[in-house]
């Protein structure tokens, strides 16, 4: 319960903090957001790969991630843009 005042009180002084952040666990920035929700209690999760796959290795279970039924890369992205309000997409070059 004092989890959910906290976060009542830190949305009321800060508005536009994400009421959640959905990532898929990668490296790189999808790694970077969950580390940032953690470290200040944002409510967090997404879909990651079967088998917690990553091209560093196995996606730590310290976060809220559910594996998706497929060990692609696409089916996670798929669902985690699917359950998410918006989407940041980052790139270098045409799409």
């Amino acid at each position: 319960m004092k989890e959910k005042g906290f976060q009542r009180r830190l949305k009321a002084e800060h508005p536009w903090l994400p009421d959640r952040v959905i990532s898929g666990g990668q490296t790189g920035v999808d790694r970077a957001a969950l580390d940032w929700a953690i470290s200040n209690r944002i409510p967090h999760g997404g879909w990651c790969p079967r088998g917690r796959r990553a091209e560093d290795g196995v996606i730590s279970r310290i976060d809220q991630l559910q594996e998706t039924e497929s060990a692609g890369y696409a089916t996670r992205t798929r669902c985690n843009v699917v359950r998410s309000d918006a989407t940041l997409l980052l790139n270098i070059g045409a799409l």
